[in-house]
């Protein structure tokens, strides 16, 4: 079955995806948090991508880099990273998808952090902790050293990686 992928719809990511099992349970969260972040907009500026933009943009993208990181490293499970989470691509993703992961959301912006800490309530994701800090500050911390993998999207500079 052939199709355009510059406009994908809820039902093609269980198709898209099918090595993450229990759509029936995964696909309605993103659909809540999507809702969500719509509904924050007017307080809080995560995406620059329209609605009808975003299945494809935000969350088969954020599928797509899961599908790769949990291939490329099974332990990835155990713990990662989503440096600049802003409205939680891909890690709000990836708990909601597989809550059985451990991630880390590290957001500097306290506005977007505290939506993130709300999103992930509401979305009942008990493996999400949330870091309202800098890139920087975070990797100098606890988490040096005790991280499966990192994901890192829009920074100028990543000085995290460096150190």
């Amino acid at each position: 079955m052939e199709r355009a992928l510059d406009h994908l719809a809820w039902s093609d990511l269980p198709e898209l995806f099918p090595e993450f099992p229990q759509s029936d349970l995964w696909v309605p969260k993103l659909r809540l948090h999507a809702e969500l972040l719509e509904a924050a907009e007017p307080r809080v500026r995560v995406t620059s991508v329209s609605p009808p933009e975003a299945v494809r943009r935000h969350y088969a993208e954020s599928l797509e880099i899961l599908r790769l990181m949990v291939a490329a490293e099974p332990s990835t499970l155990d713990g990662f990273v989503d440096i600049g989470s802003g409205g939680g691509f891909p890690g709000l993703v990836a708990a909601a998808v597989l809550p059985e992961a451990q991630v880390v959301l590290v957001e500097p912006l306290q506005k977007r952090a505290r939506l993130l800490e709300s999103l992930a309530t509401r979305l009942g994701l008990v493996g999400v902790t949330v870091r309202a800090e800098r890139a920087e500050e975070a990797g100098r911390g606890e988490l040096r050293g005790g991280i499966a993998a990192v994901t890192i999207c829009n920074l100028q500079s990543s000085t995290f990686l460096h150190k």
